[in-house]
C-alpha cells in the first residue's frame, strides 16, 4: 500500500468528513500562527507569538471530532497478498487473496467489471476466516473468463465492503496463464494462419 494525497480526505476510497475538517482546521491554524509571526516586530520580540486560547480550544474540538469519526467507522478492507491459479482445461481462473476486514457480503470487480460480466458461470467471492484468526481468505473463481480489453499482465482487482470502503490490488499472470486464458492474444497476428496481410516486397 502506498500513501497518497487522497488519504488526507478519505479512508478505504470513501470520503471521511472527520478527515476533511481536521485538514481544513490544521491549515487555518497554521495560517493564523504565520500571520501572528509576520505581524510581530522582530526587533522587540523575545519569543514566538503566543497562540490564542480560543484557537487551542477549537483545535481540541477538531481533534476529538477526528477521533470520534475513527471510532464509529469500521476499518476498511485490506488485501495483503494475492495469487492466481489457472486450470487450462476450463479454462478456469482462480484468484486467492489474503487480507483483513473483508466482509463476507462484499463485492469484487476486476478492471471495473462485475464478475458475471467476465464469466457467466463465475461464482460469488468466497470470504472465509484464516487459520490465524486475524486474516481472512478471499477466493474468486472465473469459469472461462472473457478478458478481452483488460490489462493482461496485472489484472486490477477491487473488493468493496457494504459500507463503500474498498481495497485495490493487482493480480499477476504468467505468460503460460495468458496462453491458457487468451489463446488468440498469445498467438498474435504474426502467427495467425488466417491472416491475409500481403507479403512485404523484397529489395529491387
Amino acid at each position: 500500500m502506498k500513501p497518497s494525497f487522497r488519504d488526507l480526505l478519505s479512508t478505504g476510497g470513501v470520503v471521511a468528513p472527520e478527515r476533511i475538517q481536521l485538514l481544513i482546521w490544521t491549515v487555518v491554524s497554521v495560517l493564523v500562527f504565520l500571520i501572528a509571526v509576520f505581524r510581530s516586530d522582530p526587533a522587540v520580540a523575545q519569543s514566538a507569538p503566543s497562540i490564542p486560547e480560543g484557537l487551542l480550544y477549537l483545535s481540541g474540538v477538531s481533534a476529538f471530532g477526528f477521533l470520534g469519526g475513527k471510532m464509529t467507522r469500521k476499518p476498511g478492507p485490506v488485501i495483503d497478498s494475492v495469487v492466481a491459479k489457472v486450470d487450462k482445461d476450463g479454462p478456469t481462473l482462480t484468484i486467492e487473496a489474503a487480507g483483513r476486514n473483508l466482509a463476507s457480503d462484499g463485492t469484487a470487480t476486476i478492471a471495473g467489471k462485475d464478475l458475471s460480466q467476465l464469466g457467466p458461470d463465475s461464482l460469488k467471492p468466497e470470504v472465509t476466516p484464516g487459520a490465524d484468526g486475524q486474516r481472512v481468505q478471499l477466493r474468486i473463481v472465473l469459469e472461462g473468463p472473457d478478458l478481452t480489453g483488460l490489462p493482461l499482465d496485472k489484472l486490477p482487482l477491487s473488493f468493496k465492503n457494504p459500507d463503500g470502503q474498498l481495497a485495490e490490488t493487482k493480480v499477476p499472470l504468467t505468460s503460460d496463464d495468458l496462453k491458457a486464458l487468451v489463446p488468440a492474444a498469445a498467438q498474435g497476428p504474426a502467427n495467425d494462419p488466417g491472416s491475409t496481410s500481403p507479403p512485404k516486397p523484397g529489395p529491387a
